[in-house]
């Protein structure tokens, strides 16, 4: 009836809060775009490793949510489409095979339906990152046609 969490928690996410103070100001700077989507995809990767440390280490069902909320920062950032898949996959898959291993999830109903919803909540944020990605491509066009007329 009681849920324990390990010192180890703790003690991980402090470096991953320190991780995420100094790794993504220091990648901004390396460069002008291409430098602000590393740092962005720093911070979702630290982040979702925090997500991870911290349903790895509650053993409540109530942490199989976390992910929704790593998921709503990567559809917050401006990151490039394959970007963002590349950096968020792999947290879902962590996050799924903790929820699978742990036992949080018995059933086979309910581990397709966590499958099921973080797939899906995965599409929902790469299809809305793909729209970003065109109306970036689309302002930026216009913003030279205006350009090439003065």
């Amino acid at each position: 009836n009681t849920v324990t969490i390990t010192l180890w928690m703790g003690i991980i996410q402090l470096l991953l809060m320190i991780a995420s103070l100094l790794l993504p100001p220091y990648l901004s700077r390396q460069g002008a775009w291409w430098g602000i989507q590393r740092s962005m995809a720093a911070q979702c990767v630290i982040f979702g490793l925090g997500t991870f440390v911290a349903m790895a280490c509650t053993p409540s069902v109530l942490s199989l949510g976390l992910p929704l909320g790593f998921l709503a920062q990567v559809a917050c950032s401006h990151m490039d489409i394959v970007l963002a898949s590349c950096t968020a996959s792999p947290i879902v898959l962590l996050c799924f095979l903790d929820a699978l291993l742990s036992g949080k999830l018995v059933s086979k109903i309910s581990l397709g339906l966590y499958v099921a919803f973080l797939c899906g909540t995965l599409c929902l944020v790469l299809l809305r990152q793909s729209h970003n990605a065109s109306e970036t491509r689309r302002d930026w066009l216009a913003g030279q046609e205006l350009r090439i007329e003065k």
